[in-house]
């Protein structure tokens, strides 16, 4: 039986000894700009914090995680990569949220767990068309330094360890739409969660 997986490519880079893999031609065209209008429509208020001392929450949004990885094919593509990538680990959708971004927000860097947490976040992009010259880059860091970037290319899902100290850029001035990241945080099954928010 032919996956979703079998015709995309797998890209891998390492951060701090880890894995960061994206992947690209998952969704269809049209499903990258039904989402986005999806997303679009879709009520936000200022509620995502980096971390206990940001002043300047960003916009989000929440799914009902109990019918995200059924109802919506983004939710059931990204339960696919997770198993793929992580078979013999039982993780478990806990988190699906949209953050939407403009010119002038601020984001911080930030893990998305404990350091010696073993959660996955997966990204997908949801916006539906991005230019280069736009920015809104998700940045890795160790210590200090910058040591990978990816592009939010529409229709890209971007998995990795939530213990990474990462970030998601905001738009540069000359971009006049939003940058959307759907965010989709999994826990080994039977860990409780850990609000770091």
């Amino acid at each position: 039986m032919q996956t979703a997986l079998d015709q995309s490519t797998i890209q891998t880079l390492s951060v701090s000894g880890e894995n960061v893999f994206y992947v690209d031609g998952l969704m269809l065209p049209e499903e990258v700009e039904h989402f986005s209008k999806v997303a679009s429509s879709l009520s936000f208020r200022r509620a995502e914090r980096s971390h206990d001392g940001d002043e300047y929450s960003s916009f989000s949004t929440d799914f009902q995680v109990e019918q995200f990885s059924s109802k919506v094919k983004i939710g059931r593509v990204s339960d696919e990569l997770i198993n793929n990538l992580y078979p013999h680990s039982g993780y478990e959708l806990y988190r699906a949220y949209i953050n939407m971004s403009h010119y002038g927000d601020v984001e911080y860097p930030h893990t998305d767990c404990a350091p010696d947490d073993d959660d996955i976040t997966v990204l997908y992009y949801a916006h539906h068309q991005w230019n280069r010259d736009w920015g809104g880059e998700t940045f890795f860091y160790q210590g200090q330094n910058v040591v990978a970037a990816i592009s939010p290319i529409p229709g890209r899902f971007l998995i990795f360890p939530g213990a990474i100290d990462h970030v998601g850029s905001v738009p540069t001035r000359i971009c006049k739409t939003p940058r959307f990241s759907l965010a989709m945080k999994y826990k080994a099954k039977n860990k409780p969660v850990m609000n770091l928010n």
